[in-house]
């Protein structure tokens, strides 16, 4: 699989040259990988694109995942920045999510990766959940302000189909998730992040002291990325590109150079919807700039859908453009589809 990715890496670097400031190891499992592979992977980006000197490197791992003798390896790779999937520092909560690691396992997640030399920490947390009480989501946020984390990701419990926790709700085993139990855990974390210093910049994501993922504002913000690997994304602005799922067959298409990948051209109407759907979620919100680029017709059709929501207290308009309100980030989903532009049947 290594050596795929190697392949691919070189291969689409070499044609599409690129100058690049984040490399983000995730969407996995990447702590599986040696870290004489983890250098294998970045040598080969370096050598083939104009990286920068300030990159930003983000590797996602599990609590479960820390070992001392990894952690001290990897603070001597080039990753700069570490993204630990906490969810809760409650066991109660831990143990109804099936996560693997305990609550001790993911205080000591973070000191191990203090200790080691990381300052560049995001954590995520998980609010809504049947187990997690009022006060134990309090005491989670304040926890991660304790430790001085500089980035947090907050995500509500979805419930997907075909899921173990979707088959549990319709035996009756545990109760539907409450909604409303959501929303007021949504204004708590909006609160209590405030009041530790933390900027909320996109509806699920908080930092200090600007410490924004640059990764993840890429998205965002509609800028182009390369994904790499089985599943990988990628965006050049009017394309996207997807690779083949298949871990077998990704290899093996790759070997034997036929097509493990799909491309999808955007419509001008997938660019403006794409554009509200991510640039709303962030407090740059969606500008007239951003507008204006996407043509008269959707200009006109924004301003124009837009009235309701501003009466309704759901968009707030400036000289720059629109952007959430607090009660529009509780019903972002809503508003961003009232948005929308389709063609008519």
């Amino acid at each position: 699989m290594v050596d795929s990715l190697v392949n691919e890496v070189s291969e689409r670097l070499t044609i599409e040259k690129m100058e690049v400031d984040s490399i983000y190891f995730g969407g996995g499992t990447p702590s599986l990988l040696s870290i004489d592979q983890v250098n294998q992977l970045l040598d080969i980006i370096f050598e083939r694109a104009d990286v920068s000197d300030d990159v930003e490197i983000t590797f996602e791992m599990n609590p479960d995942d820390f070992d001392a003798q990894y952690i001290r390896k990897l603070s001597l790779t080039k990753v700069n920045r570490i993204s630990i999937g906490i969810q809760s520092f409650f066991d109660v909560d831990l143990q109804f999510m099936g996560r693997a690691h305990s609550a001790e396992a993911a205080h000591q997640s973070i000191v191990m990766a203090q200790e080691m030399g990381f300052d560049k920490i995001t954590v995520d947390l998980i609010y809504g959940t049947p187990t997690l009480t009022d006060l134990n989501w309090q005491q989670n946020l304040e926890i991660v302000a304790s430790y001085r984390i500089p980035h947090l990701s907050c995500y509500a419990l979805t419930v997907e189909d075909k899921t173990e926790l979707s088959y549990q709700i319709q035996q009756g085993k545990i109760p539907p998730l409450n909604d409303d139990k959501a929303a007021h855990h949504f204004d708590m974390l909006s609160q209590i992040a405030a009041s530790n210093g933390y900027n909320q910049y996109e509806i699920s994501n908080f930092c200090r002291d600007e410490a924004i993922s640059h990764h993840n504002t890429k998205y965002w913000m509609g800028h182009t990325y390369l994904g790499f690997g089985p599943s990988a994304h990628s965006f050049d602005g009017k394309r996207r590109r997807w690779n083949i799922s298949n871990n077998a067959l990704y290899m093996n298409y790759l070997e034997k150079g036929l097509p493990y990948f799909e491309i999808e051209h955007l419509t001008e109407q997938d660019i403006y919807n794409e554009m509200v759907l991510t640039g709303l979620r962030t407090k740059w919100g969606v500008t007239q700039s951003m507008l204006e680029q996407c043509g008269a017709q959707f200009l006109s059709y924004f301003n124009l859908q837009a009235q309701e929501l501003l009466a309704n207290g759901l968009l707030i308009k400036d000289a720059s453009g629109y952007t959430l309100s607090h009660k529009g980030k509780l019903l972002s989903n809503q508003v961003i589809s009232d948005l929308f532009h389709v063609d008519p049947m």
